[in-house]
């Protein structure tokens, strides 16, 4: 993510990640490269929803979203699939 922030190889940034040992990445990029678009998509399942904490993004200004675990499929332990009729558009 950051060496694309540094080479301008992108416009855009999009995390999904719980792992808080993204934060300093997401930091850098937003301090440094303040032009691009950060948003971070969290997974979580219906009761840890409240529970994960998103005020480090709220914080440098990122957009910090769930992204329900209950929209995949579990195709195997090893293995996500997107549930019929579920998409994700993103938008500039």
């Amino acid at each position: 993510m950051v060496m694309d922030c540094i080479g301008d190889n992108t416009d855009s940034v999009v995390l999904v990640s719980g792992d808080s040992d993204q934060e300093p990445a997401i930091h850098w990029i937003t301090k440094n490269c303040p032009q691009k678009h950060v948003t971070v998509y969290i997974p979580v399942s219906p009761q840890e929803q409240n529970k994960r904490r998103v005020d480090f993004y709220n914080s440098i200004g990122v957009l910090c979203r769930p992204l329900p675990l209950e929209q995949f499929e579990r195709a195997s332990t090893a293995e996500w699939r997107q549930s019929r009729g579920w998409s994700l558009r993103l938008s500039a």
